[in-house]
């Protein structure tokens, strides 16, 4: 397919679900830096393969919006295309958000994957949108479309293992108890840590996911009561998951976070980031009780013990 097919076969789909557009960012639903090729669309359906980009596409036209560093890349890449490209923060080219508010009207619906989008994001655009009685719907056209072609990369699945204690200084039931208290000062009673690097400084767990980083993908929920690990089936061993599961730690397939959190006692209080909460995952936690503040494992983490290398 070329581009300007990918486009149509977009437009297509938003058109189809009673929408008038679709939003494509970069994004996964962890807010990674750095994504997983099974979650980097946006270059698929572009043709554009630079970072922090953003594509909307309407039902008369597309633009995609990219920073200084990639201007002329962007350019190039993206020439032979109908999509426009838009040099974000050079006099006078529109932010996204002033363009939905200008391409979108009063009945209209922009579609975006709410999983990869984070909240604060998606509330812009729904703000944006709503100035001119226009909304915004969490749908994922997008992957249908990638999927049937064969061409989007499988989700990583590299072997996991947990590093020892002599390794971190630390067991995961210890990290555990470390997050509960700083929840207890929050006052909140439950953590969905979405960001990887979290994730695996509170299992010890390692893997080899993104290139340069040892991580892996998955998401963890603290409660006061109990820690979950949500991974695919089969990435860690049964040794390395008797110890997780001999630290207060149980295996949930990787899928199954906002399922878990919807079927969690009402009165829960969770600590929500906006900043590194995806929007379908926000709009779940906020189901419940919640308090705004920064997944605390950010500065946990920065606190080094003595066998952690500085």
């Amino acid at each position: 397919m070329t581009t300007n097919e990918k486009i149509a076969a977009l437009r297509a789909a938003a058109k189809a679900a009673g929408a008038n557009g679709v939003l494509i960012m970069t994004s996964d639903p962890h807010c990674s830096e750095y994504l997983p090729g099974y979650y980097n669309a946006l270059p698929w359906f572009s043709g554009f393969i630079g970072e922090n980009s953003t594509l909307v596409v309407t039902l008369s036209g597309s633009a995609l919006w990219c920073d200084g560093r990639f201007y002329v890349q962007a350019d190039k890449q993206l020439a032979g295309s109908e999509i426009e490209c838009m040099h974000a923060g050079s006099a006078g080219v529109p932010t996204v958000a002033e363009y939905l508010e200008n391409h979108f009207g009063a009945g209209d619906t922009l579609l975006l994957d709410g999983s990869c989008v984070p909240a604060t994001i998606a509330k812009e655009y729904i703000d944006a949108l709503a100035k001119k009685g226009a909304s915004l719907k969490s749908q994922d056209v997008a992957s249908p479309i990638w999927d049937a072609t064969g061409e989007r990369p499988a989700l990583p699945d590299t072997p996991c293992e947990l590093l020892t204690v002599e390794q971190t200084g630390a067991t995961a039931a210890q990290r555990i108890a470390m997050v509960r208290d700083e929840l207890k000062k929050a006052g909140a009673t439950a953590l969905a840590v979405t960001g990887l690097d979290c994730v695996g400084w509170l299992t010890n767990m390692r893997a080899r996911d993104l290139p340069c980083t040892p991580l892996a993908v998955a998401y963890a929920l603290v409660t006061m009561d109990s820690c979950t690990l949500f991974i695919a089936p089969g990435r860690l061993n049964d040794a390395d998951a008797k110890t997780l599961a001999d630290n207060g730690v149980s295996l949930r397939d990787y899928p199954e976070l906002i399922d878990t959190v919807h079927a969690l006692p009402a009165e829960e209080v969770f600590l929500v980031d906006e900043k590194a909460t995806n929007y379908d995952l926000y709009c779940a936690l906020n189901e419940h009780k919640t308090v705004t503040g920064a997944d605390p494992i950010f500065a946990l983490k920065g606190v080094k013990n003595p066998v952690e290398p500085v």
